[in-house]
């Protein structure tokens, strides 16, 4: 019991009546728990203990779906390959010794390239997410600032915007410098 550890990912509420538990708890469980639940139990707690954001637990269920689907959309791949060489071997009139050689030989190259196809994509997926949240405070910044670096409300928009390289003009058009 001692190598209990307080997840930092709770998503529940806290109710009146489950404070009242968890202060008569405080004493009996660990100290580390105890100091995290001591917030909790305070005289006015906050209504609800704080949780992931529902948009990422969206995006790693999507993303595990996607995961799963592309594992079994392999394994698919590879079965029928395998069973349509061995079909196709079988109308050529083949011994069943070099039906199952071959179906097994098209089973594995396509079990490779699967292989391979997949470890892109995790790749890919990986990258990906190391790039977006740059992104995501790159447009917050553009949103809130313009490109002079003072503040905009979101309601006010800055008239022109003047570049290096062009340069917005009265009637719209960009010009060169």
């Amino acid at each position: 019991m001692s190598n209990v550890k307080p997840t930092d990912n709770l998503n529940i509420s806290l109710e009146p009546h489950l404070v009242d538990a968890l202060r008569d708890l405080r004493p009996v469980v660990p100290h580390d728990l105890a100091d995290t639940l001591s917030q909790y139990t305070a005289s006015t707690p906050p209504p609800t203990i704080p949780y992931s954001d529902p948009e990422e637990i969206e995006a790693a269920n999507s993303a595990e779906r996607k995961s799963i689907t592309s594992l079994l959309n392999g394994l698919l791949s590879v079965l029928g390959s395998g069973f349509a060489v061995w079909w196709a071997a079988d109308k050529l009139r083949w011994k069943n010794e070099w039906r199952v050689l071959l179906a097994l030989f098209a089973s594995i190259v396509v079990a490779v390239a699967e292989a391979v196809l997949y470890l892109i994509w995790q790749s890919r997926l990986s990258n990906s997410k190391r790039t977006k949240p740059r992104h995501k405070v790159r447009r917050q910044l553009e949103k809130n600032n313009d490109f002079n670096g003072t503040e905009t409300s979101s309601k006010e928009k800055p008239a022109t915007i003047s570049t290096s390289i062009e340069e917005v003009t009265d009637a719209g058009l960009r010009r060169r410098q």
